[in-house]
């Protein structure tokens, strides 16, 4: 399989504020993460333990032999506006891709990929994770998009697709846990399926925990449970989303 590099598509989109992008996602700047907060100081934080699950998750960063013709930073992908429900195909170019439409600015950065077979037919699929920053008046500090691309006759086909909320205006990424074939999902606050906090405290300040379970129903991933977890009002202002994969 001989891998053609994505055409070349340039966005001209001034005075957007680019985050610093990291190898790993649950270690990115985003630009409305600062140090400074309007969170009161009697708000507990948020503790993430992300540093504790890099090195198990190293060894499923190893690109199978399947994979290594896939340039996963330079490939089209589907993507679905979910408050008017447009669709559209956008074209990574080193890893990023800007857009400019009339009401709604911002960027799709690369973040990470991991490789475990996670529908338990032998063969691995991929974890593709992007940073989507939307920006109207102000920018919403962005949100992990997480794909799985399964590879079969040398084709991809897209297993799951799903966007969390920003941890700045409700339904942050607190965790993302692959084991045992099924992916569960942690949340900030009460979480709608169009990801909208139905409790928001207030920019970067949330109570609440939503917990999702998909499992793959042999074509597609699927919600299988969803829960709500009560916990006390805290700030994610700085968190780093826990990401975990194991078999």
């Amino acid at each position: 399989l001989t891998h053609k590099p994505a055409p070349v598509i340039e966005f001209i989109t001034p005075n957007l504020p680019e985050p610093e992008v990291s190898a790993n996602p649950a270690k990115a700047v985003h630009p409305q993460q600062s140090s400074r907060s309007n969170t009161s100081s009697s708000v507990p934080v948020e503790k993430s333990n992300q540093s504790q699950f890099e090195a198990q998750n190293e060894k499923f960063r190893i690109v199978p032999e399947e994979f290594k013709q896939i340039d996963f930073k330079n490939l089209t992908y589907p993507y679905k506006f979910s408050y008017n429900g447009r669709k559209i195909n956008f074209v990574l170019k080193d890893g990023k891709y800007k857009h400019d439409f009339n009401d709604d600015r911002g960027w799709f950065n690369f973040s990470d990929t991991s490789y475990i077979d996670l529908t338990n037919d032998g063969s691995p699929e991929a974890i593709v994770i992007l940073w989507h920053v939307s920006c109207g008046v102000s920018c919403d500090g962005g949100a992990p998009l997480f794909y799985i691309f399964r590879l079969r006759q040398s084709k991809l086909k897209s297993l799951w697709e799903f966007e969390t909320g920003s941890l700045g205006y409700g339904c942050g990424l607190k965790s993302f846990t692959v084991k045992g074939g099924k992916i569960t999902m942690e949340l900030f606050g009460r979480c709608s399926d169009k990801m909208k906090d139905s409790l928001s405290m207030g920019k970067f300040q949330v109570k609440d925990t939503t917990r999702i379970t998909f499992g793959f129903n042999g074509k597609k991933f699927v919600e299988e449970k969803k829960e709500f977890i009560s916990t006390a009002e805290r700030s994610v202002l700085n968190y780093q989303s826990e990401i975990s994969i194991n078999e």
